[in-house]
């Protein structure tokens, strides 16, 4: 995947040159936005992180009627929080969930795995791929623990990027 990067500074001839032959030619382009925009700055600050979160599962093909989508919501939260939840998903993030949603970890780890596997399958393709490197048409699945830390890797690039 090609991608250029655009920041306040004027862009010259080339550059405008090159984004379009770029757009043209390439499905699979991405354009990012630098944080030197400042009126964008407002409008990313404004959105919490389990929105954010629901954005990215929503790109990535999630029913929003999934009770895991509210638990994934709630790990990427704890998970930027603290990085070190997510060293013990079994034993620490999961049961942290549970004891937020009134529920027991067993239940959250569940509907997670439900949710994953269900997205997977009737999810965007592109999508997966940007996200973590692979698809289902490559016959993987990521586990729990490896989608939850993959989201929480792309929000944080997110804390960087405005606009991708």
């Amino acid at each position: 995947m090609n991608s250029i990067l655009l920041s306040t500074q004027e862009c010259g001839s080339q550059e405008l040159l090159q984004l379009t032959e770029m757009l043209c030619r390439e499905q699979d382009f991405q354009i990012i936005v630098s944080r030197a925009f400042p009126f964008m700055e407002k409008e990313r600050k404004t959105k919490t992180v389990e929105n954010r979160a629901g954005d990215l599962l929503t790109k990535l093909g999630f029913k929003a009627n999934l009770k895991g989508v509210v638990y994934l919501k709630a790990a990427a939260r704890i998970g930027l929080e603290d990085r070190e939840e997510l060293e013990g998903v079994t034993k620490r993030l999961y049961p942290a969930i549970a004891k937020e949603c009134r529920t027991c970890a067993g239940r959250v780890e569940h509907a997670i795995r439900h949710a994953i596997h269900t997205s997977w399958e009737k999810g965007d393709v592109r999508q997966q791929r940007m996200v973590f490197g692979y698809d289902r048409e490559s016959g993987n699945r990521p586990t729990n623990a490896e989608f939850i830390a993959r989201m929480i890797d792309c929000l944080e690039r997110q804390d960087h990027l405005l606009y991708s």
